[in-house]
């Protein structure tokens, strides 16, 4: 009988001592695998259609007039463009940050003497990749806002505009904002060509990262082609590049290139 109870209470203290040795283990392990990217966004989302709703809803139950309920939305109208605004001149001002996927350069001993070199060469063109990453967040939250907005116009107004009063104001401002926030947003999305350029950093971006994961599988110590692999992975490197380049500034293939 005392010795199943010896054997739990050893079992009990070799538990607390891993616990004392590595405290956050746990913790780390949790939060290491929680996307607060996402959360993020998701959370944005619901907080900013709940504020265009509290305020639609407050400003309208003040009064039964119909002009009341034109001027709450009309708030609300202003409200949602700003949150839908924010986050776009955020992710044009902003750099993205890079998550390398699965283990990198760095942490690979099956490259022997190229690791050095490979992890100098990430190191310069990491810079490239923050720039396109950033580019497609932006110009794809860019492009989806303007589809977003184009179908919510198309399904309000030909509703709204049959209790569209001339004696008032409000519904001529909402109207109007309405209106003019769609044509702002279809004018930038068409001039600067964000469908394009959301595909094309989005593409590139796609393209090094297969290329690098593909090496790092195909990656062997003792394979003597491996300097050639190496050496045609940055060759192909080298193609992105020139390809984003010609994506970013939207010209024809230079002749040097070729």
């Amino acid at each position: 009988m005392g010795t199943p109870a010896s054997g739990h209470i050893t079992m009990g203290n070799a538990k607390l001592e891993t616990q004392k040795l590595n405290p956050s283990s746990s913790n780390k392990s949790f939060f290491g695998r929680v996307n607060w990217q996402r959360l993020t966004n998701q959370f944005s989302a619901i907080f900013g259609a709940a504020s265009v709703l509290f305020v639609f809803l407050c400003v309208g139950l003040n009064s039964s007039l119909l002009d009341s309920w034109w001027q709450a939305g009309t708030y609300a109208l202003g409200l949602a463009i700003v949150i839908t605004m924010v986050p776009i001149v955020w992710s044009f001002l902003g750099h993205a940050t890079l998550h390398p996927p699965g283990d990198w350069f760095d942490s690979s001993e099956e490259l022997s003497e190229h690791r050095a070199r490979l992890i100098s060469h990430y190191t310069r063109i990491k810079g490239t990749l923050e720039y396109w990453k950033s580019r497609a967040n932006a110009h794809k939250r860019l492009y989806f806002a303007q589809i977003l907005w184009s179908c919510l116009s198309g399904v309000l107004l030909p509703v709204l505009i049959q209790f569209f009063e001339k004696t008032s104001h409000w519904p001529t401002v909402f109207l109007t904002m309405l209106t003019v926030w769609n044509g702002v947003l279809l004018v930038f999305v068409y001039t600067l060509g964000s469908r394009e350029l959301y595909q094309g950093f989005r593409q590139q971006e796609s393209d090094f990262y297969d290329q690098s994961r593909r090496l790092l599988n195909e990656a062997r110590h003792d394979d003597p082609k491996l300097h050639e692999k190496v050496e045609e992975y940055m060759s192909i490197v080298d193609r992105i590049r020139q390809t984003g380049r010609r994506v970013e500034t939207r010209t024809p293939p230079s002749a040097i290139d070729s």
